[in-house]
């Protein structure tokens, strides 16, 4: 019986098996595999198991499964439980969650409006010591958004400003979440003040690629605020509109 559990219970047919299943939009047994593996210590690699949440994350039932298979295997790894220095826990820490898995369970919750789990996501990530990369960053204000979490955007706002490797739409992205929530709150005068220091910046860069690329940014943001934010912010529509509309014509 031992010989036919251990043959069941293979690990590469297993995973081919999840990830067909998951291919085919089969989510519930497709996770339910992997979470077999985990189970009997057959632990999948970050890489083959990340294959299977990227098709399960294609679906509104998927991604919620997606983002709690991953709590789920990182809460094997929470505040350093597993200890690196034991060659006996290599394959469990070959299968630790890792920068790209956040990306895709979180990308899947925010598309499909999941935002809350992504919230438990996004808490866990200092608990199992993954860096966010630029696209992570992104996500995260994103989700913060919209779940109104201003203090959390205000918070991330300096790791955006120091990362050196954000390009341009991802930059945006970043300011224009912080705009949206700041117009959420009613809080018309950090909107202000946010729009008014990317000004102050543009003037430092005037006549240089930095004026033309902020220039690029603040016109994206024009654009995107709604218009029921213009229609009941007065201020908004009357004083920091045409200045934003006077700096790119200038520039």
């Amino acid at each position: 019986m031992r010989r036919v559990n251990r043959i069941c219970w293979r690990k590469e047919p297993l995973l081919y098996l999840s990830l067909a299943l998951a291919k085919s939009g089969m989510a519930v047994p497709a996770s339910t595999i992997l979470r077999k593996l985990v189970e009997t210590e057959e632990y999948p690699h970050v890489s083959a198991w990340s294959a299977v949440l990227a098709h399960m994350s294609l679906a509104g039932s998927g991604s919620y499964l997606s983002a709690e298979l991953v709590l789920e295997i990182g809460y094997l790894f929470h505040n350093n439980r597993v200890d690196p220095r034991k060659k006996s826990n290599a394959p469990l820490l070959a299968m630790k969650p890792n920068t790209q898995v956040l990306n895709i369970a979180l990308a899947g919750c925010l598309l499909f409006g999941t935002t809350r789990k992504a919230e438990q996501l996004l808490d866990m990530i200092p608990k199992i010591g993954v860096k966010a990369d630029a696209n992570l960053l992104v996500i995260m204000a994103h989700i913060y958004e919209r779940n109104g979490r201003r203090e959390e955007l205000k918070k991330l706002q300096r790791h955006i400003d120091e990362a050196c490797n954000l390009n341009d739409s991802q930059f945006w992205q970043f300011y224009n979440c912080l705009l949206m929530c700041h117009l959420k709150f009613g809080d018309l005068e950090s909107a202000s003040k946010m729009v008014l220091e990317m000004l102050r910046r543009g003037k430092v860069a005037r006549n240089s690629l930095g004026a033309a690329i902020l220039g690029f940014i603040l016109q994206m943001m024009i654009d995107s605020i709604p218009k029921k934010h213009l229609k009941r912010d007065q201020r908004l529509k009357n004083t920091i509109i045409p200045k934003l509309e006077w700096f790119l014509f200038t520039i």
